[in-house]
């Protein structure tokens, strides 16, 4: 699998080298005064417990301080993860601004293949992901989030929210891979039923989560009659079939 996906992975690495690679002689712009150059929370390691603490927020009333006296992190919001990764580009890169966009590069390049890799886990199509990472990768919204030190919680947002998607998805394609769907003999709710009872079969294994939705304890039903009747009658029929199978 990894020699038949090496073309298209080749392909996104040199796009996204290409076109962000002139972001790497940028200096620090905007919103990088407050979070780097001009503030020193991130300039030593002794301000990391305060990651976890209420000094870390900086209030906006402090900003026009932030040379006089310590104002936090310079974020508004909640955002360790992000302030911990200045901490890390500043032990080895100080005031380098190169370095911080080399880190950016590297981010962008991976959320790029990562949404390969679930486009490619969701269609079965390889080329079909190398175009929907291909234009994730060079769409002029990613411009902000990509070259903007100070932005890189975007980055990693969109980083954590793809491999999330990865392991939900991946077990369940694996389950649904596993049935053939064709023969399913519900089409209703009651396919719910048939699916779990066939992926149960298959040696899975899974989790009920009830939902209750309080807001629907009055009004009409959107259940149909057919749909009833065949959650009452179908469901034992498929079972009555399905061990008959064995």
């Amino acid at each position: 699998m990894f020699k038949k996906t090496t073309p298209p992975l080749i392909i996104l690495a040199l796009v996204v080298i290409v076109v962000f690679s002139p972001m790497l002689s940028n200096d620090f712009v905007w919103d990088d005064e407050m979070n780097i150059t001009e503030n020193n929370f991130v300039h030593s390691w002794d301000h990391l417990p305060q990651l976890f603490s209420r000094e870390y927020l900086t209030q906006p009333t402090d900003i026009p301080y932030i040379q006089q006296r310590p104002i936090g992190a310079g974020e508004i919001t909640y955002r360790p993860i992000a302030t911990l990764t200045y901490f890390i580009d500043y032990h080895f890169w100080q005031l380098n601004a190169f370095g911080y966009h080399l880190h950016y590069l590297i981010l962008h390049l991976i959320n790029v293949i990562l949404v390969f890799c679930l486009i490619q886990m969701l269609v079965k199509n390889e080329w079909a992901a190398l175009m929907g990472a291909l234009l994730f990768a060079i769409h002029p919204v990613q411009s902000e989030a990509v070259m903007i030190i100070s932005f890189r919680e975007d980055l990693l947002a969109c980083l954590f929210f793809i491999l999330a998607l990865i392991f939900y998805v991946q077990p369940k394609r694996k389950v649904l891979e596993q049935i053939d769907l064709d023969s399913l003999m519900c089409r209703g709710f009651g396919a719910q039923i048939e699916l779990k009872y066939l992926a149960h079969q298959k040696g899975f294994r899974f989790t009920e989560l009830p939902i209750v939705f309080k807001d629907r304890e009055k009004g009409y039903a959107k259940m149909s009659l057919n749909i009833a009747m065949e959650a009452l009658f179908k469901v034992l029929l498929f079972g009555f079939v399905h061990r008959n199978k064995k």
